[in-house]
């Protein structure tokens, strides 16, 4: 297994639009923080936990679900998952392996971007006069525990939709369409009590402050996971029976 994951980590580290969507997945998403905290009038309303959704941007989030579908996409794509199967011929070990290094990369990845947003977010609604978040309160930690925890679970359940589609063009426009498009249609017609279980609706809660309408935290946190857990299982199942998965 541990000659696996290293040769996974090795495949993932010298594909170069690995880093690229890693890096962009960064700077947008920082970006995008920035100009939310510079400029969104939030009105007198505003609390910390307005404050916190400026610095824990959903995008980042769907970056890392791009990474975990060209994960399996581009093995595909490229015919080298028969070679990697005859390199190392146990598929669990394969699969798993994936799912690890890509989750490893997703926490990796948003705590570099929130070491920066954080502070920086903070720093620009403070200029303005507005409400900030306090990394030293206890819900605020728990929060951004959750963003964590949400983009490593969207890694690998972007991990999980490639390997069902096995498209890169479908199954990143599925991974995009999904939350930002259709998701966002059925929360405004179906009752908040039905919505708010929802897939990204939950990953939402588990990375923001007690939110009137949203699952608490872990609520949020526990159904994204289970989203996720299924999908990995039913993505393991298909491989296992597949005759293209040697």
């Amino acid at each position: 297994m541990k000659r696996v994951l290293r040769s996974e980590w090795i495949k993932f580290s010298t594909v170069r639009t690995n880093i690229i969507v890693v890096i962009a997945g960064i700077v947008v998403t920082l970006g995008l923080a920035a100009l939310t905290a510079a400029l969104v009038k939030l009105g007198p309303t505003a609390t910390s936990g307005t404050a916190l959704h400026s610095a824990t941007n959903p995008f980042l989030l769907y970056f890392l679900l791009i990474l975990g579908v060209q994960s399996f996409t581009q093995e595909y794509r490229f015919g080298t998952m028969r070679v990697t199967l005859t390199a190392s011929p146990r598929r669990i070990d394969v699969f798993w392996s994936k799912l690890i290094v890509l989750a490893l990369v997703g926490v990796v990845t948003c705590v570099v971007y929130l070491a920066i947003s954080f502070p920086v977010t903070m720093a620009i609604l403070h200029q303005r006069g507005l409400p900030t978040a306090l990394f030293s309160d206890h819900q605020v930690r728990q929060a951004l525990f959750g963003y964590v925890a949400v983009c490593a679970l969207g890694s690998a359940l972007g991990a999980a939709v490639g390997a069902l589609i096995r498209s890169t063009a479908l199954a990143v426009t599925l991974v995009l369409v999904w939350p930002l498009v259709i998701e966002q249609t059925m929360a405004g017609l179906l009752p908040k009590a039905v919505s708010k279980h929802l897939p990204f609706q939950t990953a939402q809660a588990a990375a923001q402050l007690p939110t009137k309408g949203y699952l608490d935290h872990w609520d949020g946190l526990a159904t994204f996971a289970l989203f996720t857990v299924v999908f990995v299982y039913v993505a393991f199942c298909s491989l296992s029976c597949s005759s293209t998965w040697p």
